[in-house]
Formats: structure tokens, sequence, C-alpha cells
């Protein structure tokens, strides 16, 4: 909550997204009231959670190790912070993270601005993925208005 606060005052001051991480489902339900601060002041933050692995066995890198997967484990994570949000979506693979976290960020930005949800499942977030030239070069400044961009 207090890193959510944070992230809000400084969004409402000066216009930038923010990031916000926190830790699966419980870490979610921690933002409660520093989310609705944020999503009736209107400031473009971006929230990231875990989700607990999908695979059982070992199956993939990033499976459940521990009986804390099954708890942590909710139906639909998203629906937690999907009122006080912008914009909410699960990371299902690494190959198109960038194009998520933009999609994100132009909502967040976007007016009216607000929270935005991203999360991920740790076979997910574990998971290489080949870096291609250009893959975190985004010089587009998809927050200002389009008169401001090449500024």
């Amino acid at each position: 909550m207090v890193a959510l606060s944070m992230a809000d005052g400084y969004a409402r001051l000066t216009r930038k997204p923010q990031c916000v991480i926190v830790h699966v489902d419980v870490g979610t339900q921690g933002l409660g009231a520093a989310l609705h601060n944020a999503s009736c002041g209107r400031a473009p933050v971006l929230i990231f959670a875990g989700l607990s692995p999908y695979t059982l066995e070992g199956e993939m890198r990033g499976s459940r190790t521990e009986y804390i997967h099954w708890i942590q484990d909710v139906p639909d994570q998203k629906q937690i912070v999907a009122q006080y949000c912008r914009y909410t979506a699960e990371i299902k693979t690494g190959k198109n993270i960038k194009q998520m976290v933009n999609r994100a960020v132009q909502f967040a930005c976007s007016d009216p601005a607000g929270p935005v949800y991203l999360c991920g499942a740790r076979e997910v977030m574990v998971r290489k993925i080949l870096e291609h030239p250009g893959f975190f070069m985004n010089k587009r400044k998809i927050c200002l208005p389009p008169r401001h961009r090449d500024a």
C-alpha cells in the first residue's frame, strides 16, 4: 500500500507513469485503499503482480515447488482490482511482453488516466526469450500528446 501511495503521489505531480510490483493475490489485496485513491485521482500507475505457477510436477521451469502455491492460487486474480483499473490483463508469454506493457501504459496515460494491472505466472516470468534488436527500445513517447512526442 505504501509503494502504491508513493507512486500515486509522484504520478499525480509529474503525470509520468509509475510502476508498482506486488506479490500474487495477497499483495494485490493489500493495495486496497491506495488503489482506490489512485483510481479516483486518475494517476497513471502500472501495477504488476505474479500468479501462482500453473504446472504441478516440473513440466516447465517455474513449476509449483511449495505448498503455498496451492494456497495462493485464485480463480481470477485480475478481478480483485478490475473495478478500479482502466485495464487488466494476464501476460501469458514472454514473446509479447513489450506489446503488453506498452498497451497497459497507453491505457494508464490516456485520458482519463488511471491505474492498470498486469499479472503473470512464474513459468512465464522465468521462460527464456530470444532478444531481438530494439526489443526494449521504443522511441515513441506514448504518454505524451502527439504535438510533444518529438520534443
